[in-house]
């Protein structure tokens, strides 16, 4: 069995929704009902809390019978330490459509809420609704039969037979929160689009600076992005489609941001460099707040004048 150790948890309750420490749980007045309704401190899950007495001291771990959320921050530290007894093998591929939406979805997001703080309106507390999930232990543990290490020149792996099919991971990081140990990653980032540089099709390439928080950053979009993409578009549209935005940076500066995954190689934050290696990775959103999910729909609201 695997068991994460917690130092605080939820409770989640008709009369009470916080967090709350360990060492604070057992000087409760109601313990015998509060241990009852513990629940991940993660507020994107819903796997249940065990309250676990011992002479040397309680502890808290997650319930057998539950699991922990894919959004939750401890679902990954789940994996790692169940990695000892997964067996799975590491192939190069892409990241399928449906895992691409998702995770710009989840950048977007982050991006819209630091540009547009919404304030809290406080909330009459309610039951969080728990889903009990199948039961796992050392003989019963799903496992992962493929590891995907990205590869833009790769094809999506689709799951075969009974084996799962784990993609890529994209660490969703602000530019001016990527440090050294940010290297050799896959990132999901956003940035105030300051000046674009395209290359004729003959040698295509191109640049998009940006900045956020008074970190610069350069977005290159190599060769790869034009000549190697799922979508079927080819190198003419995409040239046309940069040369549109850079048109509309030059008139409308200080307007749109670039929402996008993308692959870091050495860090150096005096000229931060990111890789982004295909078209489907990029997002726009504009300062007003409009939200475009491809590089497609920015060109045309541009090229029909809707922004």
């Amino acid at each position: 069995m695997i068991f994460i150790k917690f130092d605080e948890a939820q409770i989640v309750m008709d009369t009470e929704n916080e967090i709350i420490s360990l060492e604070d749980i057992s000087k409760r007045p109601d313990l015998s009902e509060v241990i009852k309704n513990l629940y991940c401190p993660d507020e994107n899950c819903d796997a249940k809390l065990t309250y676990n007495r011992r002479s040397v001291g309680a502890y808290l771990s997650k319930h057998k019978s539950y699991d922990h959320s894919l959004e939750c921050q401890l679902y990954s530290e789940e994996l790692k330490r169940q990695k000892d007894m997964t067996e799975y093998n590491e192939m190069p591929g892409r990241v399928s459509d449906l895992g691409i939406k998702r995770r710009k979805r989840g950048s977007s997001q982050l991006l819209r809420d630091f540009l547009n703080p919404q304030e809290k309106v406080a909330s009459k507390p309610r039951k969080k609704k728990v889903t009990p999930k199948k039961v796992t232990d050392d003989s019963t543990v799903q496992k992962i039969s493929i590891k995907v290490v990205y590869d833009s020149n790769g094809d999506v792996i689709k799951q075969n037979g009974e084996g799962k099919v784990r993609e890529p991971r994209f660490y969703n990081i602000f530019p001016h929160q990527i440090t050294s140990i940010d290297s050799w990653k896959n990132i999901a980032t956003g940035a105030l689009i300051t000046k674009v540089t395209v290359r004729d099709a003959d040698n295509p390439y191109a640049e998009i600076e940006g900045s956020f928080e008074g970190q610069n950053v350069l977005f290159v979009l190599p060769e790869a992005f034009f000549r190697n993409n799922l979508r079927g578009l080819n190198v003419e549209q995409l040239i046309g489609y940069l040369k549109d935005i850079k048109g509309y940076i030059e008139d409308n500066p200080e307007s749109l941001y670039i929402d996008t995954l993308c692959q870091s190689k050495e860090i150096d934050k005096n000229k931060l460099i990111l890789y982004i290696p295909e078209p489907d990775f990029i997002g726009f959103l504009t300062s007003s707040n409009i939200k475009f999910s491809t590089l497609t729909d920015v060109a045309i609201a541009i090229s029909t004048r809707k922004i």
